[in-house]
């Protein structure tokens, strides 16, 4: 029998810690009694391993994506297919203003809490079967936040939110589509994209917007 120098309980010879407190007996840890030099340089390999793993995080510099960033990731101009729809961003740009992108020419003042930020882009069919374009867009940013569409959207020329957009297209069939985001112009950003109702799968697009269109 042995005693715990922190508690003062009784403990087996062969435990390498107090059944009570729970403190290490260091001779035993460290490999007395339990095959000495082998157990001993068990733990100095550990101890290595933990060492290097700790100084490698500390060294690794932080990624500027998204901490979700998938697979597939692109850029602006390039076409792609993700599910059952084919993808091409074409162009990013801020405004203040919705104005000169509404459906109603006499509607005004629609402007930003932030900045509008606008992607435009192309959707087509690559199913063999009409489908209805996807049209839940987002952006993702460095900082791991989430942005939804302007609720507006609807209101704009080319929005697939608006009423008049809701048909299907047919295989090999493409449209046009313009969305806007309300957000800071001080980040990098990322437009996430579906691949329709059938695919949970999903891609990123880098923008790299233009101050003004």
């Amino acid at each position: 029998m042995k005693t715990c120098k922190k508690c003062g309980n009784a403990a087996r010879v062969t435990d390498v810690k107090c059944p009570k407190c729970g403190s290490w007996f260091i001779s035993n840890a460290i490999g007395v009694g339990c095959g000495g030099c082998g157990c001993l340089m068990s733990v100095f390999v550990l101890i290595a391993i933990l060492v290097t793993g700790n100084d490698r995080a500390q060294q690794e510099p932080k990624s500027s994506a998204p901490r979700d960033m998938p697979v597939a990731v692109y850029s602006m101009g390039e076409e792609f297919t993700l599910g059952t729809t084919t993808y091409e961003v074409h162009a990013a740009w801020w405004e203040d203003f919705l104005d000169d992108y509404l459906r109603d020419r006499n509607r005004r003042l629609e402007a930003a809490n932030a900045e509008f930020l606008f992607v435009s882009l192309t959707v087509k069919n690559a199913d063999t079967k009409p489908r209805f374009p996807p049209s839940s867009f987002s952006l993702v940013d460095d900082r791991g936040a989430r942005f939804e569409p302007d609720d507006r959207n609807w209101l704009m020329r080319d929005s697939l939110d608006a009423p008049d957009a809701w048909a299907s297209l047919n295989p090999g069939v493409s449209r046009s589509a313009l969305v806007a985001f309300d957000c800071a112009d001080d980040r990098q950003y990322w437009i996430k994209l579906s691949g329709g109702s059938e695919s949970s799968g999903y891609a990123l697009v880098k923008l790299n917007p233009r101050a003004h269109r």
